[in-house]
């Protein structure tokens, strides 16, 4: 799918996910696809000349009534589009210029070099853990508190107030939490803690003053594989592992592809 032809799409919604490369901050935008067709007429031309083919006009994506600074080097543009449907495509990288038409007439313009893809922004399987918590920031002492919200293979989300969010991209932490569940066995309360190490990769400011952070896994803990496993069957998302007969151990099958599956994707 071609960027132009989002213009003939209806029902479809835009959102524009703005990523400071450093700090891992991130704010997403809806934007508006233009009406103006003399506007879109112009446009095409001028960026014609540039080789510049796939763009859109939007009306003017501001943010608390202030326009939006999509210049600095630093920022990482992702146009996404979910079509009524739900089915969700992505562009990568993408620029935003503001184009004059005419000698008063200021245009948004979203510029891209590709065409768009279908895409699914959970690449692994990823389960509510609605916990309170704590997070160790790396050099620190004391752990602050925090909510987990969810934790997948690959990753895990918080919910936390702005103390520490601004250490930028790759930072290393600890969270933890703990949960109560009841033994199958003696039908007893148990609690489980749980611990993992990952880097900060992303910040979402929250009305209010929090954030939500997220955090990518490199090492998953054994605890944490076990638990998403038992969600997952439970749900009947995977079925029950099952035991290798040519070496010890369990054979797991990869979240995403099991989402595929799911998904009914080639």
């Amino acid at each position: 799918m071609f960027i132009e032809n989002i213009y003939n799409v209806e029902g479809c919604t835009l959102s524009l996910s703005c990523l400071d490369a450093v700090t891992g901050h991130t704010m997403d935008f809806d934007a508006v696809i233009s009406g103006d067709k003399v506007a879109k007429e112009k446009v095409g031309a001028f960026l014609a000349q540039r080789g510049i083919t796939h763009f859109i006009i939007v009306d003017n994506v501001v943010f608390d009534k202030k326009r939006v600074d999509f210049g600095s080097e630093q920022v990482d543009n992702t146009l996404f589009m979910t079509q009524s449907n739900g089915k969700v495509y992505r562009w990568g990288k993408v620029g935003v210029s503001f184009i004059r038409i005419g000698e008063s007439n200021l245009v948004t313009c979203i510029l891209s070099n590709q065409d768009a893809k279908p895409y699914n922004r959970r690449e692994a399987y990823r389960i509510s853990v609605d916990q309170y918590g704590t997070v160790l920031w790396s050099g620190e002492e004391t752990p602050e508190k925090c909510m987990v919200l969810n934790v997948s293979h690959t990753g895990v989300g918080i919910l936390m107030q702005e103390t520490k969010v601004d250490l930028g991209i790759g930072y290393p932490a600890e969270i933890a939490w703990a949960e109560t569940s009841v033994s199958e066995a003696t039908k007893q309360q148990v609690s489980n803690v749980y611990r993992v190490n990952a880097e900060l990769v992303r910040v979402q400011p929250r009305i209010g003053g929090s954030f939500v952070v997220g955090f990518r896994i490199k090492d998953e803990p054994a605890a944490l594989q076990d638990l998403i496993q038992k969600v997952q069957t439970s749900r009947g998302i995977v079925k029950e592992a099952e035991v290798s007969t040519s070496h010890k151990g369990v054979d797991r099958k990869e979240n995403w592809e099991t989402a595929r599956e799911l998904a009914g994707i080639d």
